[in-house]
């Protein structure tokens, strides 16, 4: 489906040295939530429209990926992380309508 094509960050926030970024494509109306930085264990989890969700934990290394969920735009959706060492769980704010510019990557070069 080529959905990495044009990804942007749509939200960021950083919590603990963590890394935790919304990531979407508007080529596929998808929105996915991003850690780096992060420990095994810790959770990356986008949240998209009518209670869709997608998680995913830190397995080996130190960043990871959610599944995708539809979004028909960045508003639609918002990315979270639990930390799992104390549970604590930041959300960014729902996705902005243009890149932000300064993104951990830059992954909108085809």
């Amino acid at each position: 489906m080529e959905c990495h094509i044009g990804v942007w960050t749509a939200a960021a926030e950083k919590v603990d040295g963590i890394h935790l970024e919304l990531r979407y494509s508007p080529r596929c109306g998808a929105a996915w939530a991003r850690i780096t930085e992060g420990r095994v264990g810790d959770t990356a989890r986008v949240e998209g429209p009518h209670n869709h969700s997608a998680a995913r934990a830190i397995t080996y290394d130190r960043d990871t990926y959610s599944p995708m969920v539809e979004a028909p735009y960045p508003a639609a959706a918002r990315a979270c992380v639990v930390i799992r060492d104390g549970g604590k769980e930041v959300c960014t704010a729902h996705g902005g309508a243009s890149p932000l510019p300064e993104a951990v990557t830059d992954e909108r070069k085809p």
